[in-house]
């Protein structure tokens, strides 16, 4: 990727509050559909991007996915608000640009470090790890040694996608997306399930009708059968 070395300085998920992030597509060959995927998570405020661009195909850190993790929760004001002072984290500085993010996950339960006293924020996240941290953020218990499968299991993907996902060499930013299109649409753990975009439609993280617009729910005139449709043709299969 032929970034401008100029303009491009660093490559941290961005806060709220910070510059707009842009996405260069000129440089950049992105499969799949991701980058119009990126475009609608951004548009609802879920994915930003970093300093640099949306990266798609570059690998993710530990840090950078703890950003995301919450941003998706709609948490991601709540978050750099705290305060927090028990940080167990010894290689997650007071100055990290995403020790609000990580700690924050680690206080709900997302995450649980490399070890007792460190994160590894700079470390590149694997699909397992990514995967773990998404079916936490949801409710449901999973261990990086299980995530593929507990993810078939909540219908967070198909088995296709598991298998696609396993023979990958690494996880890319690019992953990330599609696990957080796919999460938004996937039943929550919880005493009455809901879909995670209608959780952040109550939290008022997003409108039902940009919901819609991005293509997460359907419109009220869909039938049915267009609706179970609708939520099952991104996952099952891809």
């Amino acid at each position: 990727m032929d970034w401008n070395a100029a303009s491009c300085t660093t490559a941290e998920e961005f806060a709220v509050g910070g510059a707009e992030p842009f996405a260069c597509t000129e440089n950049e060959t992105v499969p799949d559909g991701r980058l119009e995927v990126a475009d609608r998570l951004k548009e609802l405020k879920l994915f930003l991007g970093t300093t640099v661009g949306y990266q798609l195909n570059d690998p993710l850190t530990r840090a950078q996915a703890a950003a995301i993790i919450v941003r998706l929760l709609g948490e991601e004001a709540n978050a750099l608000q705290e305060n927090y002072s028990n940080n167990p984290f010894s290689d997650v500085q007071d100055k990290h640009w995403a020790k609000n993010y990580i700690l924050y996950c680690f206080e709900n339960g997302i995450t649980k470090g490399t070890s007792a006293t460190t994160y590894l924020p700079e470390r590149t996240i694997s699909s397992e790890e990514f995967l773990a941290l998404a079916m936490r953020l949801m409710g449901y218990e999973s261990e990086p040694s299980t995530a593929l499968s507990d993810c078939v299991k909540t219908t967070l993907f198909g088995s296709d996608y598991a298998d696609r996902l396993e023979g990958s060499k690494e996880f890319v930013r690019g992953d990330a997306v599609d696990i957080m299109d796919k999460a938004l649409t996937t039943p929550l753990n919880a005493p009455e399930p809901t879909l995670l975009a209608e959780a952040l439609i109550e939290n008022e993280v997003f409108t039902r009708e940009q919901a819609v617009e991005a293509r997460l729910l359907p419109s009220e005139e869909d039938n049915a059968l267009e609706q179970i449709n609708f939520i099952a043709s991104g996952k099952l299969s891809q």
